[in-house]
């Protein structure tokens, strides 16, 4: 992916805007991280169901920001902030109209459906400072190999995914700081 220094400097000023909006001025109350999902409606699939509806995006949106939150606490340095833009989001799984459950749609997983997060990214020191940022694309192709207890998470596929990335990140920033 060829990146300019253009879309580079756009892409800072937009997670700048939404730390604004989210009222990370630096003050020593913020969260660890703040996410913001950027026309969920349009995504590729985020939904619980075989049809999108606002309950399903909030559902969705706030589980999969609480998993985020509590990863950035456990491996950012203390004071540090992340802020996740999402632009598009295919979870893991697909639905399938015709596997229902009392009533309800039933999301088979499967490798062909592999989960796929396309987010832009801002890494703020305690003075609120930008420390890193970048556009990721992740896919995991191998996400249902991987072991994880039985969860009524409906994002823990993508929370894991999160989880492994924000990680990385608490890695470089520390032995950038050593």
């Amino acid at each position: 992916m060829k990146t300019t220094i253009f879309s580079v400097i756009a892409t800072t000023a937009a997670l700048a805007a939404s730390s604004a909006a989210f009222g990370t001025n630096g003050s020593a109350s913020k969260a660890a991280a703040q996410v913001a999902y950027n026309e969920p409606e349009k995504f590729t699939d985020f939904r619980m169901s075989e049809y999108y509806s606002d309950s399903d995006a909030e559902i969705l949106q706030k589980e999969l920001t609480r998993s985020i939150v509590r990863t950035a606490e456990h491996a950012l340095p203390p004071g540090y902030t992340i802020n996740i833009r999402f632009t598009d989001i295919d979870l893991a799984g697909d639905i399938n109209p015709f596997h229902r459950s009392n009533m309800n749609d039933v999301r088979i997983y499967q490798s062909i459906y592999a989960p796929r997060l396309t987010f832009d990214y801002a890494v703020l020191d305690a003075e609120g400072n930008t420390v890193l940022t970048g556009s990721e694309k992740l896919l995991d192709m191998a996400y249902d190999m991987r072991l994880r207890m039985p969860d009524t998470d409906y994002t823990r596929v993508e929370a894991d995914l999160m989880r492994d990335f924000v990680n990385g990140l608490g890695r470089k920033i520390a032995r950038a700081q050593a």
